[in-house]
């Protein structure tokens, strides 16, 4: 059955779309869908909120690990972090 919602009454029952029992079972079952969103809305958005912030600790985490293993495996890196140490050995003695 496509009809509007609002749209003018059937000939065949004399009823306006939005009275017809089909159109009145699924409105009472959103209204009850947002009623029960709205009553539970205080369990569910901490819940959501502690979901979003683990797992932007956990992308922070492993961001720094790359970046850590990217500076460790580095050739440059690892060269200049020699020629430091020695330059702080041979100042130091």
């Amino acid at each position: 059955m496509n009809t509007p919602l609002l749209g003018p009454p059937s000939p065949a029952d004399g009823l306006p779309s939005w009275q017809k029992p089909e159109k009145v079972a699924a409105w009472s079952f959103v209204a009850l869908l947002a009623g029960m969103g709205v009553y539970y809305w205080g369990l569910i958005v901490p819940y959501l909120v502690d979901i979003v912030f683990d797992t932007v600790k956990l992308g922070i985490g492993l961001g720094t690990l790359f970046v850590l293993f990217l500076l460790a495996t580095n050739k440059r890196i690892q060269a200049g972090l020699w020629y430091l140490g020695q330059r702080i050995f041979r100042t130091a003695a």
